[in-house]
Parts: C-alpha cells; structure tokens; sequence
C-alpha cells in the first residue's frame, strides 16, 4: 500500500536560490517506479506530494535550469512503517475475576495513540468504553474495564500521526460471581449418628471449579455430580 507525503525542498546555483528550475523527483519502492515533475518557486523553492510504499523507499531529486544544466541529489531513503500492534497479555480465554483486565503488547515505531475497549459477545448492544492506553517506546500497557459476565473480547486499536490504523482482538472470560452451593444435606440442625455424610450441589456457569472442600478436605464430584464427604 502507498500513501501520500509532502516532499519540500530548495534549489540553487552556486548558493542562489533558483526560481522556474525544472524539478523531476524519482521515487522507487514498491511495484514500480514514480516520476514526478514540478517548479521552483520564488525562492528556489518547491513542494511536490510523493506516493511512499511500506518499507524501504530511495528518492532522487533532479533539477534543471533553462541552460540544460542538471544536477541530481545522491538517493535518499525514506523508510515507511504502517502501524501494527500485537497482544502479549491477557492471553486466549483467560478468566477474569476482577471488573477490569491490564492488556500489554507491543506496537511498530511511529505509532502514538493506543485506545482498547472490551465487545461483549452476549449482548451485542452494549455501548463499549473506550479508554486510552499509555506507550513506551514499542510497549504499550491499557486498563480494560469488564461490565457483562460471559465472554469479551477485548479490541485494542492503534495509530499514527497520518491517521493509518491497525488492531487486535483477544478474548477473556468474565467471571466475577462465586459458585453456588445447593442441596446440602444433611440440613441445619439434623441429628445423626456416629459417621455422617454430607453432601452439597456446586454450580458455576461460567468457568470450571478449580476445587471443592468439605470441612477443609478437597473432595470430588460422584456420578450424580454431587460433593460427599464421610465425618465421624
């Protein structure tokens, strides 16, 4: 891809600013080369807009007066970078207990405005909150808040002072609630003997249980998804 730059310059003879020289400016990158054509100015002055390709892009500038007299600068590089960014932190599907995620990565040199917002992929018409994000060098570090439990995908957009932006996404999982314990038997206040079982329902919609404990012992769910445990 191209994108248009002003190029400026001053041409003189013999240290005198030469106005109504011929200018011819050749650029190579990309696909092929670009010629173009223009006039100093009062001053010795001219101005001409250039298309600039990503990576490596050698200008050479030419001029002539009315005698047919030329000179020409030594190529010039001019290396282009497009805006690119990349997410190292949260990763893929992490889960997330607390109303907000740190999103850190890197972006390409050039890039000055890094903003990120969390999608929610359950409610489609929630307004997002788009927070700006602080840039290091080619480090960038963003504070993300989460409103909707389920699965977000946070989106971090980045750009340059000519406007060209990039992005990338990377989805979390927002699990701020507790799990649920149900049918606890035996109930509150029940006599029993010596040995006595008890038994408990857990439920977590959202993300997997990382561990159940009965009276401060780990135990595991049977066949009937129930957590038991034998006291006595």
């Amino acid at each position: 891809t191209s994108r248009r730059f002003e190029l400026r310059g001053q041409v003189t003879d013999q240290g005198v600013p030469l106005s109504a020289a011929e200018v011819r400016i050749e650029v190579s990158g990309g696909s092929e080369a670009q010629s173009y054509t223009t006039e100093s100015r009062l001053g010795g002055h001219f101005a001409q807009s250039i298309d600039l390709y990503d990576g490596d892009n050698n200008v050479v500038i030419c001029a002539s007066d009315r005698a047919a007299n030329e000179s020409c600068t030594s190529p010039v590089r001019i290396f282009r970078e497009t805006p690119c960014v990349s997410i190292e932190a949260p990763r893929r599907s992490m889960l997330v207990g607390e109303d907000s995620v740190v999103v850190s990565g890197t972006v390409c040199q050039g890039v000055r405005l890094v903003e990120a917002y969390a999608r929610s992929d359950s409610d489609s018409n929630a307004e997002p909150a788009l927070v700006a994000g602080t840039i290091t060098g080619t480090d960038f570090r963003v504070s993300v808040p989460l409103r909707i439990p389920g699965t977000q995908t946070i989106v971090v957009t980045v750009s340059n002072p000519e406007g060209e932006t990039a992005g990338a996404e990377v989805p979390v999982i927002f699990d701020p609630s507790a799990p649920e314990i149900q049918e606890v038997t035996p109930a509150d206040g029940a006599c029993r003997g010596r040995e006595l079982q008890v038994c408990a329902r857990v439920v977590e919609d959202l993300s997997a249980l990382s561990a159940v404990t009965i009276d401060g012992v780990e135990v595991n769910a049977g066949g009937d998804g129930l957590y038991c445990r034998a006291i006595g």
